[in-house]
């Protein structure tokens, strides 16, 4: 009897939940209602930052033309690259999400 495995229900304790295993080879995605969240806010994330992005340029241009040249090419210079790679991350890990979900 010692020999045996334990029966997976004499081997719960009341109150303590249930082990599962998940298996990690596959990606998780998401369905239902909470797919459907998580897709919403990546694409509110990326329109935001591209928006913030194109606003940005827009500003630089602006600020070149009414006040100093010199002043906007640094302020592009610092920020347009810092920006490019928040909306490139964001929309790289959108579109891999989205062919995930296709996919599977």
């Amino acid at each position: 009897m010692a020999d045996q495995p334990p029966d997976s229900a004499a081997d719960q304790t009341p109150g303590r939940p249930e082990q599962v295993s998940i298996d990690l080879s596959e990606p998780l995605v998401l369905r239902g209602t909470a797919g459907r969240l998580r897709e919403r806010t990546a694409s509110i994330l990326a329109i935001a930052l591209l928006l913030t992005l194109a606003s940005t340029i827009g500003a630089t241009f602006a600020f070149a033309f009414v006040k100093d040249v010199e002043g906007a090419v640094e302020l592009a210079q610092i920020l347009i690259p810092a920006l490019t790679t928040l909306v490139g991350t964001v929309l790289g890990y959108y579109y891999a999400t989205e062919r995930a979900r296709r996919d599977s």
